[in-house]
């Protein structure tokens, strides 16, 4: 198979040595494709080399058509539709496929290619490798970051785009146990993709035994990028990590290194320098002779201008007087009789103008209805189908295709709202909201105000002590009845909340990172005080820290990665440290937020929580992808008390389950997204925040 889409060439290696009816090894060829929408989906790819007997095969075969011509049929985008074709296809064989046979004896790839967009998925006991200028990479199974398909034969692997001088390449085992990844990348590199692929297949020809032999290959065509226009922006050109120097033309390379074993004295290093800063003398004389004409004759232009645009003004005045006047003489020279016949003549061109304008008015609006109709038909189109992925427990397919809709519906102008527009638009939000079980606080209840205080410094956290609300300023500890509001101030410092801080809920204690190596800790109902030394290990620097069990969990933030060191008590405070955890971190995130409650969960500021438990890394998670754009979290709270996680955000506050599932999301409009601190009474199921300086209040249902 070779098929070009826009300028990436996919071809095949496909070798059965010894046929058998029990194993099937098929691809999916340009065949497949024949009188279907490629242009708006793309090319589907892939291979299935399948072991599971002439009758699971057969079905198989059967259920990765239909999933097919599922795709090619759909009227979403072509990822979203590649989604739903993947949820389709494991729904399917899970239902038509022993799920024991299906992940021992099904190896499959599987994806699409939209232009340079590639999305695949995989399954099964098969390889997947990307080539690029600085070296090989492996990409599918990740060993480093396994994913967890334990109900599911597809798993999703990667997303993304083929670039210059880049190619994909996939295999089954048999291939990958004969062929060695790495040094095939480095001989495409130096003799080309397509040559090394015909030569791999010729030596297999060669070889006697019985396996069989699938591997694809995705790269660009280089025919066809020879042929970009020159115009084309840096941007695109350099879209890869490569050093700009690795980009120079070999003939710039060749007139540099010739430049270099040239005469190298004194004078001809002069005599260029010369040369050079005489062109650029040259350069700067043009420039301001050119800005100086600009402005001479700018200005003199402006001046006459201004002058002669002042004249036409006088001209024109005098001009509409003179017609004003000859108006009102002639007005008055009527009678009585034919100036109300003139009035009533003015009134009904007055009223017909009126009539017209309406009418164009409206004329307007139905051509408007008209070229946004296909939008509002589409949108309620994906309403329907919304509704129904629903009833099938495909919630994160309906939430998709419910943004979707309202994305073309924002898309409408204004001037065609009507009333079933609106009432479409708001069916749907509403119907979002009830999936995501989005809630929106209107009116949080203002439990107490500090702004209006001089010399007063809200500081969180904040804190729930034998009924009342606690807070604390630079000099005093604040608590809050919230039946009667009255607020009681004790004289007390607690110093280094500005660094970090950590409140236990079921001891009551406030801990505060004093200095690096020194902790206040605060027992609020008892306002006693103690300072706890940390034995800090050579790389530890406290960030981040929360206290179970008297022992400390310390959190050290880096660029690349974080460690977790425990710290076991000790007479003074807290002992020497161990290395408790260690994970990586994402390019471009950072470290928010930790909480305990026997696991340590970890917020990262692209919203992604890690948790551990004894020091390793579980496998748990929760559906980042369904948060809406825009929404940042950088709180998280929990405990042995609290069932629930809460996060914080800029607008919100979101529940999430311990084992991972949304329970809701309150959106809080009305504040000053300044929230800094939570606290929760899961009894009376009320949520307290801190917003500047201002303590409010609502109830939830989770």
């Amino acid at each position: 198979m070779k098929k070009p889409s826009g300028k990436v060439t996919i071809k095949n290696i496909t070798l059965v040595k010894q046929p058998s009816k029990k194993r099937v090894l098929h691809l999916m060829s340009t065949n497949d494709h024949e009188g279907l929408d490629t242009a708006n989906f793309g090319y589907l790819f892939g291979f299935l080399d399948i072991n599971a007997g002439q009758t699971y095969n057969t079905a198989l075969l059967d259920i990765i058509n239909e999933g097919m011509a599922r795709y090619y049929a759909s009227d979403l985008d072509f990822d979203t539709a590649f989604d739903d074709m993947i949820n389709f296809l494991n729904r399917r064989i899970n239902q038509s496929i022993p799920y024991k046979l299906s992940k021992e004896s099904c190896n499959v790839i599987i994806g699409v290619l939209k232009d340079r967009q590639i999305l695949f998925c995989a399954g099964g006991d098969v390889h997947a490798y990307l080539f690029y200028s600085k070296g090989t990479k492996k990409i599918y199974p990740d060993e480093s970051a396994p994913l967890d398909v334990s109900n599911k034969l597809f798993s999703y692997s990667l997303n993304g785009e083929i670039l210059k001088n880049q190619f994909l390449y996939f295999c089954n085992t048999d291939f990958n146990s004969v062929i060695n990844p790495y040094q095939m990348g480095t001989a495409a590199v130096s003799i080309g993709v397509e040559k090394i692929i015909d030569t791999i297949n010729d030596n297999l020809l060669e070889r006697k035994d019985e396996s069989f032999y699938s591997a694809l290959f995705l790269f660009s065509n280089l025919e066809e990028e020879q042929k970009e226009s020159s115009s084309e922006s840096l941007e695109k050109l350099f879209k890869t990590e490569q050093e700009t120097l690795e980009h120079l033309s070999p003939s710039i390379l060749n007139i540099i290194k010739k430049r270099g074993k040239e005469k190298t004295t004194f004078m001809i290093v002069l005599n260029y320098i010369f040369a050079f800063s005489k062109q650029i003398l040259k350069f700067f004389k043009k420039i301001i002779l050119f800005l100086a004409f600009i402005f001479f004759n700018g200005f003199f232009i402006v001046t006459n201008v201004r002058g002669k645009r002042r004249e036409r003004q006088l001209m024109m005045n005098n001009h509409i007087k003179s017609i004003w006047l000859k108006i009102t003489d002639y007005y008055n020279a009527l009678t009585g009789i034919s100036k109300a016949a003139l009035i009533s003549l003015f009134c009904i061109l007055l009223l017909l103008s009126g009539a017209v304008s309406y009418n164009l008015h409206l004329q307007k609006i139905k051509e408007l209805k008209v070229s946004y109709k296909q939008k509002i038909d589409m949108a309620n189109a994906l309403y329907d189908q919304a509704n129904a992925d629903v009833l099938y427990q495909e919630k994160n397919i309906a939430v998709k295709k419910l943004k979707s809709a309202l994305t073309n519906l924002d898309e409408v102008p204004i001037e065609i709202h009507d009333t079933e527009f609106n009432t479409l638009y708001l069916g749907i939000k509403k119907r979002l909201y009830e999936i995501q079980n989005i809630s929106e606080i209107g009116s949080p209840v203002l439990i107490a105000d500090f702004s209006l205080e001089e010399n007063v410094n809200i500081l969180p956290p904040l804190y729930l002590v034998g009924g009342r609300v606690g807070i604390q300023s630079e000099s005093q500890l604040i608590s809050i009845d919230v039946s009667n509001q009255d607020i009681k101030r004790t004289n007390f410092v607690v110093s280094g909340l500005q660094n970090s801080y950590y409140y236990d809920y079921g001891k009551k204690d406030l801990y505060a990172l004093q200095n690096p190596k020194i902790i206040q800790k605060v027992n609020l109902s008892s306002f006693s005080s103690e300072l706890e030394e940390i034995a800090l290990h050579g790389n530890e620097t406290i960030n981040k820290f929360s206290v179970y069990n008297d022992r400390l969990y310390a959190l050290t933030d880096s660029q690349k990665y974080f460690s977790i060191w425990k710290h076991n008590p000790s007479l003074d405070g807290f002992g020497k440290p161990a290395l408790w955890a260690t994970a990586n971190i994402v390019d471009g995130a950072n470290v928010l937020s930790m909480a305990i409650d026997g696991n340590v969960y970890v917020l990262l500021s692209n919203n992604d929580v890690l948790k551990f438990y004894r020091g390793n890394k579980a496998e748990w998670s929760y559906d980042v992808e369904s948060i809406e754009n825009g929404v940042s979290y950088k709180i998280i709270t929990t405990s042995d008390e609290l069932s629930n996680i809460y996060l914080l955000g800029n607008d919100r506050v979101s529940i999430i389950s311990k084992g991972g599932d949304f329970l809701g999301h309150y959106l809080l409009p009305t504040l000053n997204n300044n929230m800094q601190s939570i606290a929760i009474n899961e009894t009376t199921k009320t949520i307290y925040l801190l917003d500047g300086e201002k303590i409010y209040a609502f109830s939830y249902q989770p």
